[in-house]
């Protein structure tokens, strides 16, 4: 009896450590990520500058909606978010890596998806936004770029958001924000 009892603990044993992924054939986020390089065609501070400040709750007189992008334009911005553990729930965060000694540019595009891990949006990795048929706006003092919902600036829709951003293959390092 023990000695099939130990049989049975052995070839459990061996089963469970033999379906464990081969090193070898396990492909990691890098290796399996579709990236791009774009020429930017404006800036953030641009986009920024062009965008009203949108009010987004109750009724106000002289309500300013968000602007839409109506130019093929194109930026630049590096992700500081991360939703690996589900905390940045339907929204990533970016900001720019000023090159002139300017202070960085912060903003946010909301999108309608559950997790944004997995899809190149990881802390450092640049991201390329077209611009062309979203809307920018000021809400809560932050830039905030995304589709039109209900007079403000909303997620962009799950079939759409990947007609707009395209990760990289830049990554740099989060202490150089």
């Amino acid at each position: 009896m023990k000695n099939r009892i130990l049989i049975t603990i052995f070839s459990l044993s061996t089963l469970l450590f033999s379906a464990c992924a081969n090193d070898d054939n396990y492909q990691t986020l890098k290796e399996t990520l579709k990236t791009y390089e774009f020429t930017t065609t404006t800036t953030v501070s641009a986009v920024k500058t062009n965008s009203p400040f949108v009010v987004t709750d109750g009724p106000v007189s002289g309500f300013v909606p968000p602007v839409e992008i109506t130019t093929d334009d194109i930026i630049e911005a590096y992700v500081t978010s991360s939703d690996e553990k589900g905390t940045f729930y339907k929204s990533v965060s970016f900001q720019t890596l000023p090159t002139d000694g300017s202070d960085p540019i912060g903003f946010s595009v909301p999108m309608n998806i559950t997790t944004t891990y997995g899809k190149g949006f990881n802390p450092g990795r640049k991201v390329y936004i077209k611009l062309k048929g979203l809307y920018s706006g000021i809400v809560y003092g932050s830039l905030q770029i995304g589709s039109l919902f209900e007079g403000s600036v909303g997620r962009i829709a799950e079939t759409e958001w990947q007609k707009h951003l395209f990760p990289s293959a830049t990554v740099v390092n989060e202490n150089d924000f």
